[in-house]
């Protein structure tokens, strides 16, 4: 089951049977609650952590550890954790479970053995962290340039299209998000981040109920953000 799991992982991409059970030895399970701190920003970075089930919240904090910016939700399938095995500096991040969650991780020691053994790992390796930088410099790009509606419309058309699930005709971002939270993530304050999520509920194009996102009319969102 393992095995299959990770051939469908972008990092695991094009690895052979025998390297995928290199791999698959190499990983241990670890369970965590909900709310429960996987890692806290400044912690040894000694794993590389694989989401099997449920969902992780990975974000930055100031010097009072109160979060400041969420950089992604890691659902199954998504790996975080790489970077501070690979500089061997502490975690630049910290990361959270959101629900019942069960990753798989593998050490720091035994990934670098496979990093060395493996050429093909190395090449995924450097193409996912691309990715991921090419999608923070979109995002900062988007902060930087448009107004707080047009920020707020492309992150919930981003989440919709990443964790939404479909409830009665609404597509529905399937974890619950405050208006904290969601300012942080559009860099903008808390005041002009319920002034436009209430004009997007005017133009009838989403409610927000318990912190929860229902999207009414996601082509209008799409358009909203430009």
């Amino acid at each position: 089951m393992t095995k299959h799991f990770l051939a469908d992982i972008p990092l695991f991409n094009g690895l052979n049977s025998q390297q995928r059970r290199r791999m698959v030895g190499a990983l241990r399970t670890r369970n965590f609650s909900a709310e429960q701190v996987i890692f806290n920003e400044g912690d040894l970075g000694d794993k590389l952590y694989i989401v099997r089930e449920g969902l992780v919240r990975i974000y930055t904090g100031d010097l009072n550890k109160k979060e400041t910016s969420v950089i992604m939700y890691g659902q199954p399938k998504s790996i975080f954790g790489e970077l501070a095995i690979l500089d061997g500096q502490p975690r630049s991040i910290s990361a959270q479970a959101m629900e019942e969650t069960v990753v798989y991780t593998m050490s720091n020691r035994r990934f670098k053995h496979h990093l060395e053994g493996i050429p093909q790992l190395s090449i995924n390796l450097i193409q996912q962290m691309s990715y991921k930088m090419r999608k923070t410099t979109g995002h900062i790009h988007s902060l930087a340039s448009k107004p707080v509606i047009a920020r707020l419309s492309i992150l919930i058309s981003q989440l919709a299209q990443e964790y939404g699930v479909e409830e009665n005709n609404l597509t529905t971002v399937k974890f619950n998000l405050n208006q904290t939270q969601i300012a942080n993530m559009i860099g903008a304050t808390k005041e002009s981040t319920n002034r436009a999520l209430m004009q997007l509920s005017q133009f009838k194009v989403l409610h927000q109920d318990e912190s929860r996102i229902h999207i009414l009319d996601l082509k209008t969102l799409h358009s909203l953000g430009g």
